[in-house]
């Protein structure tokens, strides 16, 4: 893990050059890009080192029931924290924060092919004006990290691709596994109303996707090869898992969940 630091050491130079203008603008003390691969390993930049070497050396991610494996990640560490969908979701991120020591920070998700990834932005979260940016202009930090991907060198992306098994960043410190952490876990999620999401079946999820596209029920029913009672009836179930009232909200929920990368038609 020495070596890891090391090498982030050596990059944080580079990454406050490419991220100094976005930062300073918006009054960001910390940026960082990460991967979490799904073979298992995550592997990141940043602009500020020392808040890395903390965090590990706190304890912090030892504790944290949530930075597990990839897919524990995928199911909930990534959680929308300005996510309408589900309304206890900024709570979760808050009472999070202060359980495992956390620095607030915002993050922008993308789901890749072999990877998640992400942009931090932490440092400012009680100011209410960058808060408010965040939630309504999503659209430049989407921007921005799309910006800064492409500015990558090839040292930087050595140092993402190489990375370092999510294992080993919760045993380098020789805490004892926590035999109450899928306990945990459950019921953080269950706090956020993200379990709800996890029993949506897949043809649930194929109506949500079709229904993002434009398509009525009876165009839904056509590509799918059923009824329009029955996709109804999807449509109303996935109302009912995910506490939505009105077509609108159901609407608004398809985008966001395509955004996750949580439903795609095939």
């Amino acid at each position: 893990m020495q070596d890891y630091h090391l090498k982030l050491d050596k990059g944080v130079d580079k990454v406050r050059q490419l991220s100094r203008q976005f930062c300073e603008t918006l009054g960001l003390t910390m940026f960082a890009y990460v991967r979490v691969y799904h073979d298992g390993r995550t592997g990141w930049v940043t602009s500020d080192s020392d808040h890395d070497h903390l965090l590990l050396e706190s304890e912090s991610i030892d504790k944290d029931p949530l930075i597990d494996t990839a897919q524990a990640l995928k199911q909930g560490y990534y959680l929308w924290f300005h996510n309408r969908t589900f309304p206890g979701s900024e709570q979760f991120y808050r009472d999070r924060s202060r359980l495992f020591h956390l620095d607030h920070g915002m993050v922008v998700v993308t789901h890749q092919k072999d990877y998640l990834e992400t942009c931090c932005f932490s440092g400012l979260l009680a100011k209410r004006p960058l808060y408010n940016l965040f939630m309504n202009e999503l659209g430049l930090f989407k921007a921005f990290k799309e910006h800064f991907k492409q500015q990558l060198t090839p040292s930087l992306l050595h140092i993402i691709d190489e990375g370092v098994p999510l294992s080993f960043l919760k045993s380098s410190y020789g805490i004892p596994p926590d035999n109450n952490m899928d306990e945990q876990r459950s019921q953080i999620l269950t706090s956020c109303g993200w379990n709800n999401l996890l029993r949506l079946s897949k043809r649930e999820k194929e109506c949500l996707a079709l229904l993002r596209e434009g398509h009525t029920y009876q165009g839904i029913a056509k590509h799918l090869h059923l009824s329009p009672r029955t996709v109804e009836q999807y449509v109303g179930s996935v109302k009912i898992k995910l506490g939505l009232e009105s077509h609108g909200q159901l609407f608004q929920a398809a985008h966001k969940l395509a955004e996750m990368g949580l439903i795609n038609r095939k």
